[in-house]
Protein backbone atom coordinates (compact mmCIF):
# COMPACT_ATOMS: atom_id res chain seq x y z
CA UNK A 1 0.00 0.00 0.00
CA UNK A 2 2.79 2.44 0.89
CA UNK A 3 4.53 1.85 -2.45
CA UNK A 4 1.27 2.47 -4.31
CA UNK A 5 0.69 5.71 -2.41
CA UNK A 6 4.22 6.86 -3.20
CA UNK A 7 3.64 6.05 -6.86
CA UNK A 8 0.45 8.10 -6.83
CA UNK A 9 2.25 11.00 -5.17
CA UNK A 10 5.13 10.95 -7.62
CA UNK A 11 2.96 10.67 -10.70
CA UNK A 12 -0.32 12.29 -9.66
CA UNK A 13 -0.64 14.33 -12.86
CA UNK A 14 -0.49 11.18 -15.00
CA UNK A 15 -2.74 9.19 -12.68
CA UNK A 16 -5.24 12.05 -12.65
CA UNK A 17 -5.72 11.54 -16.38
CA UNK A 18 -6.23 7.77 -16.31
CA UNK A 19 -8.14 7.08 -13.07
CA UNK A 20 -11.68 8.39 -12.69
CA UNK A 21 -11.85 7.90 -8.95
CA UNK A 22 -9.04 10.24 -8.07
CA UNK A 23 -9.48 13.83 -6.94
CA UNK A 24 -6.69 16.33 -6.59
CA UNK A 25 -7.04 20.01 -5.82
CA UNK A 26 -3.63 21.56 -6.41
CA UNK A 27 -4.67 24.86 -4.79
CA UNK A 28 -5.26 23.42 -1.33
CA UNK A 29 -3.43 20.08 -1.51
CA UNK A 30 -6.52 17.89 -1.13
CA UNK A 31 -6.08 14.38 -2.55
CA UNK A 32 -8.54 11.47 -2.51
CA UNK A 33 -8.49 8.17 -4.34
CA UNK A 34 -10.24 4.83 -4.17
CA UNK A 35 -8.05 1.75 -4.11
CA UNK A 36 -9.92 -1.55 -4.03
CA UNK A 37 -12.24 -1.31 -0.99
CA UNK A 38 -10.60 1.72 0.60
CA UNK A 39 -10.65 5.49 0.16
CA UNK A 40 -7.38 7.31 0.75
CA UNK A 41 -7.76 10.95 1.79
CA UNK A 42 -4.73 13.17 2.13
CA UNK A 43 -3.74 16.76 2.72
CA UNK A 44 -0.56 17.11 0.69
CA UNK A 45 0.36 20.36 2.44
CA UNK A 46 0.85 18.80 5.88
CA UNK A 47 1.22 15.10 4.93
CA UNK A 48 -1.94 14.14 6.87
CA UNK A 49 -3.29 10.87 5.47
CA UNK A 50 -6.15 8.61 6.47
CA UNK A 51 -7.57 5.44 4.96
CA UNK A 52 -11.34 5.00 5.11
CA UNK A 53 -12.40 1.34 5.22
CA UNK A 54 -15.63 -0.60 5.57
CA UNK A 55 -16.65 -1.46 2.04
CA UNK A 56 -17.36 -5.11 1.25
CA UNK A 57 -16.81 -4.67 -2.50
CA UNK A 58 -14.75 -2.38 -4.69
CA UNK A 59 -15.76 1.28 -4.77
CA UNK A 60 -17.62 2.03 -7.97
CA UNK A 61 -17.96 5.81 -7.76
CA UNK A 62 -16.82 8.86 -5.81
CA UNK A 63 -17.82 12.51 -5.96
CA UNK A 64 -16.59 15.64 -4.24
CA UNK A 65 -18.56 18.77 -3.36
CA UNK A 66 -17.50 22.02 -5.01
CA UNK A 67 -16.31 23.50 -1.71
CA UNK A 68 -14.32 20.31 -0.92
CA UNK A 69 -16.14 19.68 2.37
CA UNK A 70 -18.02 16.49 1.43
CA UNK A 71 -16.65 13.38 -0.25
CA UNK A 72 -19.23 10.70 -1.10
CA UNK A 73 -18.43 7.20 -2.31
CA UNK A 74 -20.45 4.10 -3.13
CA UNK A 75 -20.03 0.46 -3.98
CA UNK A 76 -22.04 -1.66 -6.37
CA UNK A 77 -22.78 -5.13 -5.05
CA UNK A 78 -23.37 -8.06 -7.35
CA UNK A 79 -26.76 -9.69 -6.93
CA UNK A 80 -27.04 -13.34 -7.91
CA UNK A 81 -30.22 -15.39 -8.13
Amino acid sequence: MKILLELLHDHYQFVKLIKQQLYLNENNGFFASSIDRNVIVENRNNDYRTILTGYTEGISTMTLSNDITVLASAQCSTVSH
